[in-house]
This record gives C-alpha cells, sequence and structure tokens, in this order.
C-alpha cells in the first residue's frame, strides 16, 4: 500500500511539474514569433492578410486565455476600405486539458468593438467572397496541422458595428451594442441572439445557423433560420446564404408605422398593418421575388418579380394582381381645401420672391437610365381606389427595351364609363420621342380637374386624345406638339360659385352663363376640340351651353412660346343688358394672361350681326362620331358649320399677339367697356 501511494503521490508532482512546465514555457515563449505563420495560414485559405499590430499574450490559469489587441483583415483589391474587418481586442479562453489530447475546447470568445465591412461590386460579388491563391506544395518538415477545433462554448461581441456599402449607393451603418453567440459541441447548431440599433432604433434577432463545424470547413452554404423584431414589426427568415446569394421564406409583420413613417416622410399616411410574405432567390445580379402575398390596410396584392444582371444591363420582369388597392392604405389622401389654399399663398409668395418666366420649364429630361434597363410588368386589379375615385377592372402592362418604353392601359372603368390609353417614350434617338393617345367614355368630369375645383361641375366626358412630340425638355417638347385633343359632355351642372372660381372670372364678364339665385345650375352640354400643330393649338371647338346662355370661343394657344389669343363670345338666350354680357379676348402668357373687352365683338352685337358660331367640318365630323347625335352640342355645332362665317378677327400666330382692331365706339359704349375691363381685371388682381 504504501509503495502505491507513493507511486501516486510520483505521478502527482510530474502532473505539477508537467503543467508547471508548460506555463513557464508559454510564459517564456515570444507568441509575437508565431504571427508570421497565422498570417500565411489565413492567406492561403482566403488569399487576405491578418495584422495584429498590439501584443499577444497568454493568460493564466486552468483555462489558458490568448489575449490579441488591434486586429486587422485586409479587404479586396480595389475597395474602399482598406480593411475588411478590424477588432480593438479579442480573447479567447480554452480549456487546458483537452490540449493535450490535440483538441481545443473554447469555453468563451471575447470580441470588443469589431468594425466589419459588407461590400458589393458593380458584378454583384461581395468581399466576404474569398479568392484562394494557387496551392503550393509543403515543404519537408513543415508546421503541423493546426490542432482541432472541438467545442466553441460562447461568443460575446461588444460595442461593435457592421458597415453596408452597396456598389454605387450610400453606405448603412449598423451599430451592435451587444450579441451572444452559443453553440457547445462542434456538431452542435450555432445560436445568435443579441440586439443592433439602426437609425437609432433598436432591433433584437435571435438566430440559429449551421454548426461550428460545418461554417469552418465550408461558409458557401450557410443555413438561416430566426426572428428579428424591431422598428414597429416583425421579420421571420427560413433559409439558405449561398456565397453571396439567398435562397429563403421571408415573412414580415408590420404593426407600428412610426419608424417607417419617419423613413417615407409626413406624405405618408398609411395606418397599416402590414403583412408580407414572399420567397426570395438570388443576389443583386440575379434574384427573384416568388409567390409574394401583401396586405396594407384593406389592400392586398399578389405576384411575383424577377431581376436579372447581363454586363451591366438589367432585366426586370413581373407581375401584380389584386383584388383591392387603396392608395390611402399608401399614404395617398385628398388634400383639404385649406391646405390647398395654404399650399397656393406659398407657391405665389415664392414666385414674388423668385418670379419665373415660364411655366414650362427648359430643364433636360435625363432619359439615360432607360437604356440600362429592360422590363416586362403586368398588373391587374379588380378594385383600384384612389382620392375621390374608385376604378374597376383596370388592366395595364408596361414594357422597356432598348430605351424604348411603352405603357398600355387595356380597361379601366369609372362609374359606368371606360378608358383606354397608350404612351411610348422613345429614348433611343437623338431626340427623344414621345406619343400619347388616350380614350375616355363618360367618365366623371371631375376626374380632369384640379382636386381644388373637383365639385366645380358634374356630367359625363367622353375624350379622344392622339399626340406626339420630341425634345430633350418640356419646353421642347411643348413647342413641338402635334396633334389633336377633343372632349364632348352630355348633360349635367355646375356649383356657381365653384365654377366661376374655376373659370377665373369669365364667365362673370360673359354674364350669361347662370341666371337666378340657385346654388347649382343646370348644364346643357359643352364640347371642346384643339389640333395642335408644330406646338401651336387652335381652338377648333370651344362651346358650353347652359339654359340661360351659348357659349362658344375660338384662338389659339401657343405652348412653346406660352402665349393666348383666344375670343369668347356670349350669345345669350334671353334679353341682358350690356355690361353684364360681351366677348372677351383672352391674351397674354400662361403666367400671366390679360383679360378684356372685345370692342368689334361688343359692336356686332350691338348692330345684331352677331350670327351662330362656326367650326371647321373637321372638327365637326370629329366631334359627332366622339358625341354621337344626343349630345346637345353636336347640333349646335353642325348648325354652326352650315352657317355663314361672320367677320370674327382672326386669331394670331406664333409670335404675335393679335391687337384689337381699330372700331370707332360711341362713348356711352367705351364707358361700359372700361368699366367691365376694370373688373376683370380686379377680378385677376391685374393693375393696369
Amino acid at each position: 500500500m504504501r509503495t502505491l501511494a507513493k507511486i501516486l503521490v510520483a505521478l502527482v508532482l510530474l502532473v505539477v511539474v508537467a503543467i508547471g512546465g508548460f506555463y513557464l514555457v508559454l510564459t517564456r515563449i515570444d507568441l509575437a514569433r508565431f504571427q508570421g505563420l497565422v498570417n500565411d495560414r489565413i492567406e492561403a485559405a482566403t488569399g487576405r492578410i491578418l495584422h495584429i499590430d498590439g501584443p499577444l499574450r497568454v493568460g493564466f490559469g486552468l483555462r489558458p486565455t490568448l489575449v490579441a489587441e488591434k486586429l486587422r483583415f485586409s479587404n479586396r483589391e480595389g475597395s474602399p476600405e482598406a480593411q475588411m474587418a478590424e477588432a480593438e481586442r479579442i480573447e479567447a479562453q480554452v480549456e487546458l486539458l483537452p490540449l493535450f489530447r490535440g483538441e481545443v475546447r473554447l469555453n468563451r470568445l471575447l470580441v470588443d468593438r469589431p468594425r466589419i465591412v459588407v461590400e458589393t461590386d458593380a458584378a454583384g460579388h461581395v468581399n466576404w467572397q474569398f479568392t484562394k491563391p494557387a496551392s503550393q506544395p509543403a515543404e519537408p518538415g513543415g508546421p503541423p496541422a493546426l490542432t482541432a477545433l472541438a467545442q466553441v462554448g460562447e461568443v460575446v461581441v461588444s460595442n461593435g458595428e457592421i458597415v453596408y456599402r452597396p456598389h454605387g449607393g450610400q453606405a448603412q451603418t449598423i451599430l451592435i451594442p451587444s450579441a451572444v453567440l452559443k453553440a457547445g459541441a462542434i456538431d452542435a447548431p450555432l445560436h445568435v441572439d443579441g440586439q443592433v440599433r439602426w437609425q437609432n432604433e433598436p432591433v433584437h434577432f435571435s438566430i440559429e445557423t449551421a454548426t461550428v463545424g460545418t461554417l469552418m470547413a465550408d461558409l458557401s452554404e450557410i443555413p438561416v433560420k430566426g426572428r428579428v423584431t424591431g422598428l414597429g414589426g416583425t421579420l421571420d427568415v427560413n433559409g439558405r446564404v449561398l456565397g453571396s446569394t439567398v435562397d429563403a421564406q421571408i415573412t414580415l409583420a408590420v404593426t407600428d408605422l412610426r419608424f417607417l413613417k419617419s423613413q417615407i416622410g409626413p406624405t405618408f399616411g398609411g395606418a397599416g398593418p402590414i403583412q408580407f410574405t414572399g420567397h426570395v432567390r438570388g443576389g443583386a445580379a440575379n434574384a427573384a421575388l416568388e409567390n409574394v402575398v401583401v396586405r396594407v390596410g384593406s389592400s392586398d396584392a399578389a405576384g411575383g418579380f424577377t431581376l436579372a444582371q447581363t454586363g451591366g444591363r438589367y432585366r426586370v420582369a413581373g407581375t401584380l394582381r389584386s383584388q383591392r388597392l387603396d392608395l390611402q392604405d399608401f399614404g395617398m389622401r385628398q388634400a383639404p381645401a385649406e391646405a390647398t389654399a395654404n399650399e397656393a399663398r406659398q407657391e405665389r409668395a415664392e414666385v414674388a420672391v423668385q418670379p419665373k418666366t415660364r411655366l414650362i420649364p427648359h430643364t433636360a429630361i435625363n432619359l439615360a437610365p432607360m437604356k440600362t434597363v429592360d422590363a416586362a410588368l403586368v398588373a391587374q386589379v379588380a378594385v383600384l381606389r384612389v382620392p375621390m375615385f374608385e376604378f374597376h377592372d383596370v388592366a395595364a402592362k408596361a414594357t422597356l427595351a432598348n430605351g424604348i418604353a411603352d405603357l398600355v392601359i387595356d380597361n379601366v372603368m369609372l362609374a359606368g364609363g371606360t378608358f383606354q390609353a397608350t404612351a411610348r417614350v422613345d429614348s433611343s434617338k437623338p431626340t427623344p420621342a414621345y406619343q400619347l393617345k388616350l380614350q375616355g367614355k363618360e367618365f366623371p368630369i371631375a376626374f380632369f380637374l384640379p382636386q381644388s375645383f373637383a365639385d366645380a361641375i358634374e356630367g359625363l366626358l367622353t375624350t379622344d386624345v392622339d399626340l406626339t412630340t420630341t425634345g430633350a425638355t418640356p419646353a421642347a417638347m411643348a413647342a413641338n406638339l402635334d396633334g389633336y385633343a377633343g372632349a364632348v359632355m352630355g348633360e349635367g351642372r355646375a356649383h356657381i360659385r365653384g365654377f366661376e372660381a374655376l373659370i377665373g372670372g369669365i364667365g362673370t364678364a360673359l354674364g350669361t352663363l347662370f341666371t337666378g339665385a340657385e346654388e347649382w345650375s343646370p348644364v346643357n352640354c359643352s364640347a371642346l376640340r384643339f389640333g395642335i400643330k408644330q406646338g401651336v393649338g387652335t381652338g377648333e371647338v370651344l362651346l358650353f351651353d347652359s339654359r340661360y346662355a351659348t357659349v362658344g370661343g375660338e384662338g389659339i394657344v401657343d405652348f412653346g412660346e406660352e402665349k393666348l389669343d383666344l375670343l369668347i363670345t356670349p350669345k345669350p338666350k334671353a334679353a341682358v343688358t350690356l355690361n353684364i354680357s360681351a366677348p372677351v379676348r383672352i391674351t397674354g402668357t400662361f403666367l400671366e394672361p390679360s383679360f378684356r373687352v372685345d370692342p368689334a365683338g361688343v359692336l356686332r352685337k350691338i348692330i345684331g350681326v352677331a350670327g351662330l358660331f362656326v367650326f371647321p367640318p373637321a372638327a365637326v365630323a370629329g366631334l359627332v362620331e366622339l358625341g354621337g347625335d344626343s349630345n346637345p352640342c353636336i347640333g349646335l355645332v353642325r348648325e354652326g358649320n352650315q352657317a355663314t362665317q361672320t367677320t370674327v378677327p382672326a386669331p394670331g400666330v406664333r409670335g404675335q399677339q393679335t391687337p384689337a382692331p381699330p372700331v370707332d365706339v360711341p362713348e356711352p359704349i367705351g364707358r361700359a367697356l372700361d368699366n367691365l375691363d376694370r373688373g376683370i381685371r380686379n377680378l385677376f388682381g391685374v393693375d393696369r
């Protein structure tokens, strides 16, 4: 027994001596001498270099601790960031006894102040895709293989940040106050729990991924399953990261929209909630969003989209189907009248400070991006709600190929009416070209009016528009405009005050549109057709008929020069006095129109030579086809076409304003004209 005890004591002393010698050796070893070996191994595996600028040392204990400070891991060549990863301090604590068996059991790893940069290049490649250099034959007597990692206990990250820098985009920084990774055995899944801050908002995450052994052996496929909570919502992910691509099912639920509104701005008025599910495949250069189902408030949408890149050129394709799409759910709301008035006052104040010379700007339109993208999109919406209107059975498709964009609206229904339109933008030519065709049958006229005047007049409008133009700026496009625009409205009614505000006081000058004290007055019909050539629109038919008067017009609107020369003539259906019923000539520019009573027109009315309105035969034929035989204004147009044209002063041409012809007006009539002219100018705030 004594012999056995002596043997045991001797063995213990041997172990103590061995351990003491091991620690003594560790404390005497200059670990910096091995940095070159570590760098060589890392560079052989990744093509990058690890720098340790601070001290490298080992701490005492049954769990030795390796401490390294000021570490840098180089980025790929050509990157604006020299380092892909940095850390102020890394502290690794390992189990001692397993080291004698050739195993590394990492008990705890502390990473302080890490900074990781994630970048994408023009081809969509990410900087964590490593290029391994060509393998070199091992030298005889070279370093032995690294000891096997058998366990990872806990990895704690504190005060870190991740910088995401997409190619051509603005860098985004995510702060990591704390994060904990837990695994256990080398073949156990890795769990990551922690908190980050983005846009000063906390975001919590809990993610499960591959085993530590799998991650160390191969980073080409990383499973990801977990939940991210914050910013007013919850995101669930279940899928894989394959190098620089993703293959995952995503579910998003947002119940608190305050953060979203803070990012979009005060114009976003959606109330939510938001629900999204879809499957994401691919990366920045080749991606697909499949089986998408979205709900925002009362709106829904489903479909899928693909994005492909070839040689720097993108192609987008997708379909969208919806049973109900209410733009109010996405923040588009009808502006209150008070807000509209405030905006108008602010705009006038801005114009007063910096007076404009043109309404249509000369600013060039950048169509270059159209030449880098091809697209094919199809949308079908059963019910589309916008402020004040509800459309039904909307069907549209858009294509973009080689710089030519086409939009086709196959069908839109509103209040029993139908609407179709086609548009083309051709940026492939040296001078961009544009086309627009629009046909609407019995659409509410309010749809075509400014929102603040939408309730001024009620009626169903039938329209026919066919326009083409070329130009690099809106002003050039206006000067090159060709085609026609026609519209016919049947019976309706007008709100007296609202209509007067809409037409800017012209009705006050004409005086005979509406008579009586009623708030609403019937409208029999109206018809309009402008022929447009080289930016000059000629009023072929301008006709408005109410219970008390028929008002006709003629003249030109020069879109290139932004000048007006129109004559509006009333034909009373009842006796009226001169000072409330007179022809009005509108001249000047779009920004500064002027209104005056036309002396020659008044004189013709006095001597009784004013006959029916006369319209060109081609315009009559177009409106007859547009409005049919039941519209009263079509009958008036036909009568005017059959009559002999009266001696009405001809409208001007581009670059000219038609002066009033010299007419010898009797003094009493002249005084009446001056009073009426002054009244019109007062209505429009125009000084003499």
